[in-house]
């Protein structure tokens, strides 16, 4: 009895409702014992409670309960473009033998991965996962089969599979095992300027090595094509294109002429946006020494703008319509420090500083201490002792009465003291004063006995007219017969002369090979005079209303001399590679200014004694560049006619130049589908996460939307968009509670199908959905049919047997009371 209520389950309302309908039946049948009599009467009173228990016993839900070893597997099978014949004819091999081998269990076979024609290509295993335990009927054994090769586009497989309650086998199979290539992502800048090269590094994904033909296209026009070779895994190809002269540009990577199977992975997609041209300012001492880079600039579609150092703006405000300051060929003396402090403020604003200048900007009495050194990333660097040529020097100075004004004379001879403080002990040096007659201060003999130099310099004394040629000649004829590698005559004057003939002399001078500075002082010194005889001499010429500068100017010129004796031609040497800068074929270089680099600085070129040629760093918001050399024909004659001239100074302004994008921000649009998921990150100056800012999103031409805050310094939100669409532009104002307000824009293609992408069986994954639940790893159909399962209970309903028990007691019911009526006739 026991067991047959543990077999049925029978709910206690029956037994209530039997009761009180069988006591009814009772009654009603002992009226009808006199007409029936008590043998029908009892006959159809037990008919009658029978068909009232199995009606009620239907109605109320017996079952019967039992234990269930029947399995129900349903195989689940990857049909997506990753699994290729050699790995579905393995998949219809094991569900064959499974099918064959089943007995009285029941097996599904369910195809997923690619949906149909029109629907985004995607492999959800976490959904098939899903799908395939909702077939499972109760009262089954249930357990799923997953053969695929795991490499799912969409979903999380792990995740569903821990929630099912029946185990999952997998069995792997092996992934595009055929021949395949494809784009697998393009790097390259987010704007540029139209007509501007730009880099693209294309990302080519294969399973073999292979060899074929990758093309970038824009607007279906080629714009550059090479043969690559590749080989299994992931390999990178840059590529070189220019801008097109367009709002907007699409580039599409094409791989062809490849052994591959599916040519749906052979595109990819780049979205440039163009971006205003470079504004550079190019400020020089002399502009005609800065013509050629100017030149250069131009021609790679820089906005180019030429001032002397004079017309500097003096607020940093003035200075931010620029990108790039271009400082070259000028010198300290010209460089005032308000003007120096502007270019500080510029640059920690973000602004681009690049400072080309050599002898004239880097020397070691004027650069050091400076706030120009301040900004740079090297330092003033002393001139060292050894040396690798002679120096011979005269210093042919004016000392006429008018010398005494505003301390002329006394400005002179601090510098003929420091110009003996910078030179060798094997350099020779000598001093010439001039007034109606010259005399030497001091013969021309070497730098040995510097104390005894210094005492005869500071007994010079101002007297009488100026005679400027004698003075010349005198000093010109020492340099003559000196033995040296350099020979240098440095005439210093504030008057107008007497006559002579200075333009004979300044051509002996030429024919000599002595070099030739000429400095005037003050607005009463003929300047035409210097200005003839440097040109004929292949001089210089400088001129100094300040005579604050004098000292400036003559130590400039004595280094100027000092380091063209010591001139060596050299290469420079690559300390640290920059994409895009190459001087494997650079020329020679004849001279450099030694500095010292920061501890921050990068050094990418040095010289012969490896000293930075080429540093360069980040100054607050901005970045400085050092270049210790200098772009004139005095040292750097033969890189002005090197074919890599442009290339090399055009990579190097877009360096230091300002960025096109705020600092800290970062914008990523990613497409999928008809929409697309905008995220922005932002953090402050400070290195803090920007919150509760004021975000908005703009995409292409729809109104604008508000992007709410996700996580810390992070906004996101996800925009319906025209997934017919090339590209999708989208726009982003950021307000933080500081006031600062920030802008960017991106743009987005759709990305290549997922479903293509190469990638290798995931068996990690595999193997972790197989150990979830007590699956198998790679059984055969036989062991998978031998694993224990534990039996599951299964319900039986009677409902059908009980009503048709009922029907048949019913025609036996009405037979018991019509069977006298049957005798009776």
């Amino acid at each position: 009895m026991t067991k047959l209520w543990q077999m049925f389950d029978i709910p206690w309302l029956a037994g209530l409702l039997i009761l009180a309908m069988v006591g009814v039946i009772v009654l009603i049948a002992l009226g009808s014992i006199q007409r029936l009599g008590l043998g029908r009467t009892v006959a159809a009173c037990c008919c009658r409670s029978a068909i009232v228990i199995l009606l009620v016993l239907a109605a109320t839900g017996m079952v019967q309960r039992g234990d269930s070893s029947q399995r129900f597997v349903v195989c689940l099978v990857d049909q997506s473009a990753s699994v290729g014949p050699a790995a579905r004819a393995t998949a219809k091999q094991f569900v064959d033998r499974l099918t064959a081998t089943q007995g009285l269990h029941e097996v599904r076979v369910v195809p997923f991965g690619d949906q149909p024609s029109g629907a985004r290509r995607a492999t959800d295993l976490a959904k098939a996962l899903g799908q395939g335990a909702a077939m499972i009927p109760n009262g089954y054994a249930g357990e799923l089969v997953l053969l695929s090769d795991g490499c799912e586009t969409v979903g999380q497989a792990l995740r569903t599979a821990a929630g099912l309650k029946v185990p999952v086998s997998v069995v792997p199979l092996t992934a595009f095992e055929e021949p395949e290539v494809g784009i697998g992502q393009l790097r390259g800048p987010i704007s540029a300027a139209p007509g501007e090269r730009l880099t693209i590094s294309v990302a080519v994904d294969a399973n073999r090595a292979g060899r074929g033909t990758l093309r970038i296209q824009a607007d279906q026009q080629t714009l550059a094509e090479q043969t690559v070779e590749v080989t299994a895994g992931r390999s990178w190809h840059r590529m070189r294109v220019v801008m097109p002269e367009s709002d907007q540009a699409v580039f599409t990577a094409v791989l062809e002429t490849f052994e591959d199977r599916h040519p749906e992975n052979n595109r990819g997609h780049m979205a440039v946006l163009a971006a205003a041209p470079t504004r550079v300012l190019v400020v020089a001492g002399q502009l005609k020494t800065t013509q050629t880079l100017s030149d250069a600039l131009k021609q790679d579609r820089f906005q180019v703008e030429q001032r002397p150092v004079a017309e500097l703006p003096g607020m940093a405000r003035e200075l931010a319509a620029y990108d790039l300051v271009f400082l070259a060929e000028t010198s300290l003396a010209e460089l005032d420090d308000r003007h120096q402090q502007t270019l500080q403020a510029y640059v920690e604003q973000g602004g681009g500083l690049i400072v080309c200048g050599g002898q004239t900007l880097y020397a070691d009495a004027a650069y050091q201490g400076s706030v120009l050194e301040t900004i740079m990333p090297v330092a003033a660097k002393p001139v060292a002792a050894t040396q690798t040529g002679r120096l011979a020097m005269v210093l042919v100075i004016d000392s006429s009465k008018s010398m005494e004004t505003d301390g002329r004379l006394e400005l002179a001879k601090q510098a003929a003291r420091q110009s003996v403080a910078l030179l060798g002990e094997q350099d020779q040096v000598g001093v010439i004063a001039f007034g109606n007659q010259s005399r030497w201060i001091s013969e021309l003999q070497t730098v040995a006995d510097r104390r005894a130099l210094l005492r005869q310099i500071n007994q010079l004394q101002a007297a009488g007219k100026t005679n400027m040629a004698p003075a010349v000649a005198k000093g010109m004829l020492a340099l003559e017969q000196a033995d040296a590698e350099q020979r240098h005559l440095t005439l210093l004057t504030d008057g107008v002369s007497s006559p002579g003939d200075f333009s004979a002399l300044a051509q002996a001078l030429r024919d000599a090979g002595i070099s030739f500075s000429a400095i005037s002082v003050s607005e009463g010194a003929d300047q035409t005079i210097l200005q003839d005889m440097a040109q004929v001499a292949g001089g210089h010429h400088f001129h100094c209303d300040n005579p604050a500068d004098i000292p400036k100017l003559v130590i400039r010129e004595t280094q100027a001399a000092a380091q063209a004796a010591r001139q060596i031609s050299f290469r420079p040497f690559v300390v640290q590679p920059l994409p895009g800068l190459n001087v494997s074929d650079a020329p020679a270089l004849s001279g450099m200014e030694p500095t010292s680099p920061k501890p921050q600085a990068q050094i990418l070129l040095a010289g012969h004694e490896g000293d930075p040629l080429l540093c360069w760093w980040r100054y607050q918001q901005g970045v400085a560049v050092a270049y210790t050399s200098d772009i004139s024909a005095h040292w750097s004659g033969n890189w002005l006619q090197w074919s890599g001239f442009k290339p090399f100074w055009s990579r190097l302004v877009r360096l230091a130049a300002r960025a096109k994008h705020p600092a800290g921000v970062w914008l990523d649009v990613a497409r999928n589908g008809d929409h697309c998921l905008v995220t922005l990150d932002a953090i402050n100056p400070e290195g803090r996460f920007v919150n509760h800012a004021q975000v908005r999103a703009t995409v292409d031409d729809q109104p604008p939307v508000s992007v709410p805050q996700i996580a810390p310094g992070r906004y996101a939100v996800e925009v319906p968009i025209d997934r017919t669409a090339r590209a999708t532009g989208v726009d982003v104002t950021l307000k933080d509670h500081a006031g600062r307000s920030f802008r960017t824009r991106r743009l987005a293609t759709e990305p290549s199908p997922a479903e293509f992408r190469l990638g290798s069986t995931q068996t990690e994954l595999l193997r972790s959905l197989a150990a979830g639940r007590s699956g198998l790893y790679d059984p055969t159909p036989e062991a998978l049919w031998a694993a224990q399962r534990k039996p599951v209970s299964r319900i039986a309903s009677w409902n059908t047997w009980l009503i048709l028990a009922a029907a048949i007691l019913l025609v036996v019911d009405v037979g018991i009371r019509r069977w006298s009526l049957v005798v009776g006739r």
